[in-house]
This record gives C-alpha cells, structure tokens and sequence, in this order.
C-alpha cells in the first residue's frame, strides 16, 4: 500500500484536512522521549531485548562504571546520539563540556565506545488509540546511520533498508502492538556511518566534516531526531509540500500559481474511495478518488 501523491494547484494554502466516510482519522501522536542506551555486545538478541519482559538495570553512574562497558544501560532523554547519552550521564564527570578547551578530543579519545552498534529501548509507554483509529506507525524523524529496529519482539525494519545520513522512516506497526494498555518497547540497534578508507571502497554517503568543522566523535550516530508512535484512521494525509510558479511581465508579477504535492496512503487490507478538501481562505477545492 504505497502512499499516492496528489498534485493539485492552488491559491495560497489555509487548512488540510481529509475526508473519506468517516475513515480519515485526525492524528495522534505520542513522542517517546525516555529511554535506555548501552553499547552492543556479541550475542546481543534483538528478540529478547525488545521484549516486555526484558529486565533492564541502570543503576548511578557509580555502579555503572563498576561494570563491563557492555553491559550498562543509561538513561537518556531522546533525542540523542552516542555522545550525547553518555554527556547525559556525566560519564566525562559531572558538568562536563565538550565545547570547552579541547575537551572534544577528551571525547574523541573514547573511540572504543563508538566502534560497535547502541542499543536504543524504550520501555516505559503504553498506546490508546481512539475509537475508529485502525493503523498505527512507528516514525523516526531522524536516525543516524544504520539501525536494526524491534517492537515487542519482532524486528520491522533491517540494516540494509534502514540506512542513511540523518534519515526519517516510517513503520507499520498496527499488528503488532497491543492497545489495551499494556506495556510497548521499542528496540533501535544503531551502527556507526563507515568513513571512506584510503582505497575509497565500501564506504556510507554521509556528511562529512572539513578541518574548521571537528568531526563527531560518533559520527552523530543515535536518534537524533524525535521518535513518535502515530495512530491514524485507515488513511492518513502526510507530508504535504507547497510550490510556487510565478508569472512575469518585466520586472512585475503578473499571475502566481502554487501547487501543493501531498501523500495520501491507505493503511487497509482493501481499496478505499475518498476525496481529498483543501480550504483556501474561504474557497474549497477537492480532488475525488
């Protein structure tokens, strides 16, 4: 079920909305913003990380220190990279800059913490949806760089699809999560952006930095960007975009035409007839499909 682009022209844009027999619900959203980070191990199970039951310790930076580095989870405030789940952790000592000084290459000294994939959980949300809400997605608004994804168990998105410089995703997630209030987790395992080597091969595109731009120490590798589970109706409306055309007569502006580029995705199992209203200051326009 891919989203279908609707390019209609307009006069200056007011209010979207979507109308389709009671299908189209209005969003809701809920931002995850607190959650778990540690650093990958060998053996680590998506699986059993992201599920319900999966105990997580994170105890004061003082016992974390006293364990194994793979082995400790932090408590971070999303969104956030590498760098910063550990800053939020005092883990360079309390009110620690990495602005000031060159504490930055105190930071980049860290290089073993940024070797292997962090895991990302969060684990402390339930979701209610509203009466007649019928698809639910996963949304990343930014991920860096590469990332397994898992929700209560189940893995929906893989490395080699989920890949890119500071990228958003989607995921469907309507079967898999409950909605009578129990506990959801999600399970991000993000890998590190891989640097051109001196043969130029096998490497990400990705942002680069120059010398009068320090390099991230972790390639701002991490959420950096909101995560937010979205409920809808069986379509949703996302995305819309705003061009303009402009007609000239010399120097003046004689006539101005704007088009507006909108996804229109239908979540359901069976095709859904609709139409698509836009007001404009007053006047409504529609496109029927």
């Amino acid at each position: 079920m891919r989203p279908s682009p609707l390019l209609l022209p307009l006069l200056p844009l007011l209010l979207l909305c979507c109308c389709n027999c009671c299908r189209c619900l209005a969003a809701e959203e809920l931002s995850l913003r607190r959650w778990h980070a540690r650093a990958a191990a060998t053996g680590d199970d998506g699986a059993a990380i992201s599920a319900p039951g999966f105990a997580v310790a994170a105890g004061s930076q003082q016992q974390q220190q006293q364990q194994q580095q793979q082995q400790r989870w932090l408590r971070v405030a999303v969104p956030a990279t590498v760098v910063g789940a550990l800053l939020q952790n005092d883990y360079w000592g309390e009110h620690f800059d990495p602005y000031f000084g060159d504490n930055l290459e105190r930071v980049a000294q860290s290089r073993e913490l940024y070797a292997a994939p962090w895991w990302f959980r969060a684990d402390d949300f339930n979701v209610t949806c509203s009466a007649g809400a019928q698809a639910l997605r996963l949304v990343f608004d930014g991920l860096s760089y590469r990332a397994n994804v898992w929700v209560n168990g189940r893995q929906v998105g893989a490395k080699g699809d989920v890949a890119g410089a500071m990228r958003a995703f989607e995921f469907d997630i309507s079967g898999i999560v409950c909605r009578a209030g129990a506990q959801q987790v999600v399970a991000v395992a993000v890998a590190v952006q891989v640097f051109p080597a001196e043969d130029l091969k096998d490497y990400d595109l990705g942002v680069y930095f120059v010398d009068w731009a320090p390099h991230p120490p972790d390639a701002s590798m991490g959420l950096w960007r909101d995560v937010r589970v979205v409920s809808t109706g069986a379509v949703s409306v996302a995305h819309p975009a705003v061009t303009s055309t402009l007609t000239m007569r010399g120097d003046s502006v004689t006539a101005a035409c704007l088009s507006m580029l909108v996804e229109v995705a239908n979540h359901a199992d069976v095709p859904v007839k609709g139409y698509l209203s836009v007001e404009i200051v007053g006047i409504t326009t529609s496109l029927q499909q």
